[in-house]
């Protein structure tokens, strides 16, 4: 008799803890697996047509984007190896592709500008979803043999971007480039025009 009631309420005390443990780690928001802690400057750059603004890295800055691929904002680091591109995604595509779904479903735009860019070759896809700052974000890592880009797509008033992190080196620091890219998410400011 005592032993069915000391398991009956041991029973009752492991449902109170699973149960704690299920909403505070529910409640804790989604972290990605990468950390944002970078150091960053106090220089911000406002984006032109996604009406947000980033702070830059320390040891980083801006350039213009060249006539091949239209970027909203380019940052690169000191020795041009490693950089992070934001893009916006063009309303037709957002429009037409998603058509249909939840309008604040970002993994079909990710998916179709990673299909444009890939579509031709055979690519390993590692997914994530995090939120930095109050905004929620999907990732796609793309490995191609021992190189790595990691697609990483938000919504902020109403505008999608895209922002790619590559590396232009031999043995980049793939975390290093990854922890720069959640930072310069997590310092992503609402503008008003």
């Amino acid at each position: 008799m005592f032993s069915f009631f000391v398991l009956n309420r041991m029973i009752k005390n492991l449902h109170i803890y699973f149960s704690m443990l299920f909403l505070f780690t529910c409640c804790a928001g989604v972290h990605s697996i990468y950390e944002n802690n970078f150091p960053l400057s106090n220089k911000s750059i406002t984006s032109s047509i996604g009406r947000y603004s980033i702070n830059i890295p320390n040891g980083w800055r801006e350039i213009e984007a060249n006539g091949e691929a239209f970027a909203d904002i380019w940052i690169v680091n000191e020795s041009d190896e490693l950089s992070i591109i934001f893009t916006p995604v063009t309303a037709n595509i957002a429009l037409s592709e998603v058509r249909g779904k939840q309008s604040n479903n970002l993994e079909p735009l990710l998916h179709i500008y990673i299909e444009s860019l890939f579509k031709d070759k055979s690519v390993n896809k590692f997914y994530e979803e995090f939120e930095l700052a109050q905004i929620s974000f999907k990732a796609i890592e793309i490995r191609i043999n021992d190189e790595r880009e990691r697609f990483v797509i938000f919504k902020q008033n109403n505008s999608y971007s895209i922002v790619r992190a590559v590396a232009n080196s031999k043995n980049p620091n793939y975390e290093y480039l990854f922890k720069v890219q959640n930072s310069v998410l997590a310092s992503i400011k609402s503008v008003q025009k």
